[in-house]
């Protein structure tokens, strides 16, 4: 997101989610309004804490949006990917529809994310906008993604219990690996990333941690200081992100390989 800002000259403003729940700060938020705000980017399922936003959270920005004429550009890719959690699109509280320009993709809920094809939906003034910039930027999708993908959204609703089911047999695989480790791990509301806290079993940052897990473990993970700017990276310092898209007998062997960190 930031480059894009960035190139279209605008000012990014961050409003960190806070370990280990990974929540923001109300007064945060709020503070983070003024006359120059234009747009909010909202993450839900959130990538990569496993966050799921709950109404009374979805409520506050929207009337944050409202009050201050704010359009917002939802990212909600994960939106057939939650464990109990309610998904809620923002666009569906009072007045945000047509402040509101919601994204999605068909590579998450239908694992296919080399195919690289989306959409996003909203107020036709909105909608517009996208057009005109996605005209110069992508253009177009190849044909037969296309196709497939009006296939796969006609698909009847059995398809996404099946994968929420699949997702979180993968789910508990890794957390009771994440554990069993010694690692403090959250589990998450949605999405296939999970955060945990390595500080109990590592001395050192999460650049530091990721490089030995890699090397030393054979595991491979995140480390989510980059997630955030420079003023709010030390709020995930002793953080890693793990994706659990993997096959069960690959989640196995991750919880074989990660029992040598605790000797």
């Amino acid at each position: 997101y930031v480059p894009n800002i960035t190139m279209a000259g605008a000012t990014p403003v961050y409003v960190p989610l806070h370990p280990p729940h990974w929540t923001f700060d109300p007064d945060e938020l709020k503070a983070a309004f003024n006359t120059k705000t234009r747009a909010l980017i909202l993450n839900t399922p959130h990538n990569p804490t496993g966050r799921v936003f709950t109404r009374e959270e979805l409520t506050l920005i929207a009337e944050l949006c409202i009050e201050h004429d704010v359009t917002v550009i939802s990212d909600e890719v994960y939106e057939h990917l939650t464990f109990g959690a309610q998904h809620i699109p923002i666009a569906t509280l009072p007045g945000m529809f047509e402040r509101t320009v919601t994204v999605s993709s068909l590579g998450k809920s239908f694992s296919v994310t080399g195919w690289k094809i989306g959409w996003a939906y909203g107020h036709p003034d909105l909608i517009k906008g996208v057009m005109q910039a996605h005209q110069f930027v992508t253009f177009a999708s190849n044909h037969p993604t296309q196709i497939a993908g009006a296939f796969a959204l006609g698909l009847d609703g059995t398809y996404y219990e099946e994968f929420q089911a699949m997702y979180t047999v993968k789910r508990d695989l890794i957390m009771k690996a994440l554990t069993d480790a010694g690692l403090k791990a959250r589990q998450p509301e949605g999405t296939y990333f999970v955060m945990a806290d390595f500080s109990d079993v590592f001395d050192g940052d999460d650049i530091e941690f990721a490089r030995y897990l890699t090397s030393e473990i054979g595991v491979a993970c995140i480390p989510p200081t980059f997630f955030y700017c420079t003023q709010h990276a030390h709020m995930a310092s002793t953080q890693a992100r793990f994706a659990f898209c993997k096959s069960d007998d690959m989640l196995r062997q991750v919880g074989e390989r990660l029992s040598k960190i605790m000797g």
